[in-house]
Formats: structure tokens, sequence, C-alpha cells
């Protein structure tokens, strides 16, 4: 009787702790879920604005690229218009020479402003 008595305390006693143990991990449990929803609400956020930051990268992307090929096409007409000018700098004279040069930089200047 003395054995079963001691043996049912003993078994009374493993169930207590096995009953704590698992109250803490099951508030464990609840503590990481919490944390789960969190960094998942985190990560959705980042996605938006790396979506956001992509789509602004994006927009002045194909502004520079406008802005790029007005560029290249006013310095394709000022290589035209100085290898025009080299060619008829026989035909023009020192002055006429001069302001054609003036008329070149000044609309280099603006197609690069």
């Amino acid at each position: 009787v003395d054995e079963k008595q001691y043996q049912m305390e003993k078994s009374i006693a493993k169930i207590e702790v096995l009953s704590a143990e698992i109250d803490k991990l099951a508030s464990e449990i609840t503590t990481l879920n919490g944390e789960i929803a969190d960094l998942s609400a985190k990560i959705t956020g980042l996605e938006k604005e790396s979506a956001d930051a992509q789509k602004v990268r994006d927009e002045e992307h194909a502004v520079y690229l406008e802005k790029e090929a007005d560029a290249a096409g006013a310095i394709d007409a000022c290589e035209r218009a100085i290898a025009a000018l080299k060619e008829s700098k026989s035909d023009l004279g020192g002055k006429a020479e001069l302001e054609a040069l003036v008329q070149v930089r000044t609309v280099a200047r603006t197609a690069l402003a």
C-alpha cells in the first residue's frame, strides 16, 4: 500500500510539473504567434515601400531616357552644324564664321539646359 501511495504521489507530482510546462509552452506559442503577426505586417509594409520606390525609380528612369535622347539629338545637331560650318569655311569670312559658331554655342546651351 505504501508503495502504491508513493507511486501515485510521484505520478501526481510529475503530472503537475508537466502541466506547468504545457502552460508555459502554450504561453510561449501565443507570444510567438503575436510576434509572427507583427513581423508579417512589417514585411507587408516593406514590400509596399519597395514597390513604391521601384515605381518612382521607373518614372525617374523614363524621364532620364527622354532627356538623354533630347541631349543626344542636340549634340548630334551641333556636330552636324559644326561639320557644315567647317565645310563652308572657305565661303565664310572671319566675322560670319564667328557669328555662326556663337549661334551653334547658343543652340547647344539651350538644348543641354
